[in-house]
């Protein structure tokens, strides 16, 4: 899903509970979605709470 809805995916890795499925799903969606649109999901990255996560959504986005 991440590929053809990254804003849905995207949507439904937040509503994940916290953990390594949360963090995986959001690695997916920044990786697949930077290399998409790098705009979009660096805003959508921006605005993941605080974290690991967050950071390394960024960090996945800047690199490609």
């Amino acid at each position: 899903m991440a590929t053809s809805d990254p804003r849905t995916a995207a949507a439904q890795a937040a509503q994940l509970p916290p953990g390594t499925a949360h963090d995986q799903a959001i690695q997916v969606v920044a990786a697949t979605w930077g290399n998409q649109n790098a705009e979009a999901a660096f805003a959508w990255a921006s605005a993941l709470p605080a974290g690991q996560a967050r950071n390394s959504a960024m960090q996945n986005i800047l690199s490609n």
